[in-house]
């Protein structure tokens, strides 16, 4: 029988390894990471925030909340393997793109869209554990 390491082992292999209790779930997403997530939105919506107040923001803002941020912030998701795949992560994140793009950000919206973002993915890994899956494809 060849070797079955964690590189080449099934779907099943893998659940009755989690059923065991051996091996814990990998998650995208570890408190570290979260917390410079967080961080990075409050710094941007802080800066957006301060460019608003000094009258740069009318014409910045909105060009930074339609293009460069979600795209930084979906560049990000993709590095770490987070996909925006379930209708309301992706629906979170881009309603909240183009609504903060409207608004002058008067209201945290970067660091309350990427927030919920967070906690739908860790709730879908929490699901995922729960049922002992490794992968929420394999289902």
């Amino acid at each position: 029988m060849p070797f079955v390491g964690p590189a080449n082992q099934t779907p099943l292999q893998r659940r009755q390894i989690l059923r065991s209790g051996k091996e814990k779930t990998p998650t995208k997403l570890p408190k570290i990471l979260i917390a410079e997530m967080m961080a990075v939105t409050i710094a941007i919506d802080a800066c957006q925030w301060g460019l608003d107040w000094i009258g740069f923001g009318l014409v910045i803002n909105p060009i930074l909340d339609w293009t460069v941020i979600p795209l930084l912030f979906y560049i990000w998701f993709k590095i770490i393997g987070l996909n925006l795949n379930s209708a309301r992560k992706s629906i979170t994140f881009f309603a909240g793109a183009f609504i903060d793009g409207l608004e002058a950000s008067a209201i945290p919206l970067w660091t309350i869209d990427i927030g919920l973002v967070i906690f739908f993915e860790k709730s879908e890994e929490a699901l995922a554990g729960k049922a002992g899956l490794i992968n929420k494809s394999e289902v």
